[in-house]
């Protein structure tokens, strides 16, 4: 479970260095999320890191190779989505979902960006991140 944690905070690290709209506060490791950001005292930003795959199995080869596909990114929004109820209990102002892609054949072979902007999820995540690990990118996710 340490190795879990440890190398949770390393992904975080690296999408703070990536990200430069990343909220300046106290990090706090928690389970459910896995961080919590303190702004300031009445201000709380829950963040939840998964890795992208197949929530459904339906890939034929074992993840993290699953691709990015409008499918799978609105299947693990949607999986994560059921623990928001147990994130709002923590009386957390806004909620980020960050889902890591961690090899080069996890990346599409068509523009990333393009097909992002017009893809919409409908989820209670206030912010949807991809963060591609290999080349330190982050794609706002609509």
């Amino acid at each position: 479970m340490k190795n879990k944690a440890i190398q949770e905070r390393k992904v975080l690290d690296q999408f703070i260095s990536t990200w430069t709209d990343f909220p300046k506060g106290r990090i706090f490791k928690t389970e459910s999320p896995d961080f919590i950001i303190a702004v300031n005292p009445k201000y709380l930003v829950g963040i939840e890191l998964t890795i992208l795959h197949d929530p459904e199995g339906k890939n034929s080869t074992s993840y993290p190779s699953t691709r990015v596909t409008k499918e799978i990114l609105e299947a693990v929004i949607m999986k994560k989505e059921d623990k928001i109820p147990l994130y709002e209990k923590k009386k957390l102002n806004e909620i980020w979902l960050i889902i890591t892609i961690t090899t080069r054949e996890q990346m599409p072979d068509y523009n990333l960006d393009n097909k992002l902007s017009t893809w919409l999820f409908h989820n209670g995540f206030n912010k949807v991140f991809l963060f591609n690990l290999i080349d330190q990118k982050v794609y706002p996710v609509g």
